[in-house]
């Protein structure tokens, strides 16, 4: 694989199976991420794309889910548990 300068990375695109390969995102989901004017690309004949590669860093970005706080992870459980009279830990 050829070397890749960080500054590059602006102007690198990439298909919809680039960036299935590169991120691990399906294809048709990032297809689809394209039609719905969620992730900007340009249409290259019927069914492909053009993708800038920090456009789908961007959009990668836009929908990252934070990790739970444990502490409400342990408090909806215990809340759980005693609204349904069930320890869930126990065997």
């Amino acid at each position: 694989m050829a070397h890749v300068d960080v500054a590059d990375l602006d102007r690198l695109t990439l298909t919809a199976r680039g960036v299935e390969r590169l991120f691990g995102v399906r294809r048709d989901r990032v297809s689809a991420a394209v039609r719905a004017g969620e992730l900007p690309g340009y249409r290259l004949g019927k069914r492909n794309y053009l993708i800038l590669c920090r456009d789908v860093s961007a959009w990668l970005e836009r929908h990252r889910v934070q990790p739970a706080d444990p502490a409400r992870v342990v408090d909806k459980v215990l809340r759980r548990e005693a609204r349904t009279g069930v320890n869930q830990a126990a065997p």
